[in-house]
């Protein structure tokens, strides 16, 4: 099923949820929509509020728009050649985002956008997944806003590049990173939080460790 919302708007108490594999076309408002399962493929961009508690991105273009945005659940929530923007509020509650890769001249790129707000919260990770050892034609987490982590427990951005131009903040928790990535931004990690990294390279030139 194809839905083009070019220039709706959804409010109400109520839930509208996507529970079957469709096309999402279109730049509309929303505060109760979201995908609850099924494959999602297309191209939208939403402010007010997007909930992606199952299902998957599969060759989608999405941007969630300012507004307060969910991706929980629990279990992961797997991206597969497609991108996401987050200028809003975008909020990671343990479940996993994963970049899928199934073939060659695949790309998952997550882009944090100035502005925005990332947040890792309780034990969510970021992960890529490639059983196959397809060459990403492009991977990766671009952050030019605010990267949190917040909550007790181990966080992780786990073999995927994080390449931090905004900042980034470990308020709480462990947040674990491998897969290198070119970083002169901001980190902060609080007194009763820790930051640790290994397994790749990483280019901190420019960067501020206060």
């Amino acid at each position: 099923a194809v839905y083009n919302l070019d220039g709706g708007e959804w409010t109400g108490p109520g839930a509208a949820r996507i529970t079957g594999s469709s096309r999402l076309l279109g730049t509309f408002r929303a505060d109760n929509f979201g995908l609850a399962a099924g494959d999602l493929d297309g191209a939208f961009d939403v402010t007010g509020g997007f909930a992606w508690t199952g299902g998957r991105f599969v060759n989608l273009r999405a941007r969630f728009g300012p507004g307060t945005h969910a991706i929980a659940g629990g279990g992961d929530r797997v991206m597969i050649a497609s991108t996401l923007g987050n200028a809003g509020r975008c909020t990671l509650a343990d479940s996993t985002l994963v970049a899928s890769f199934t073939a060659f001249n695949q790309a998952v790129v997550i882009t944090n956008e100035a502005g925005g707000v990332l947040e890792i919260a309780g034990a969510a990770r970021i992960e890529q997944r490639n059983p196959g050892g397809y060459p990403p034609l492009a991977i990766g987490l671009l952050n030019d806003g605010s990267l949190l982590a917040s909550g007790p427990g181990a966080k992780a951005i786990a073999s995927l590049p994080l390449h931090n131009r905004g900042g980034c903040e470990v308020r709480e928790g462990t947040l674990q990173h491998t897969g290198g990535g070119t970083s002169p931004g901001g980190f902060a990690v609080a007194a009763n939080a820790r930051f640790e990294f290994a397994a790749g390279a990483y280019d901190f030139t420019g960067s501020h460790w206060p």
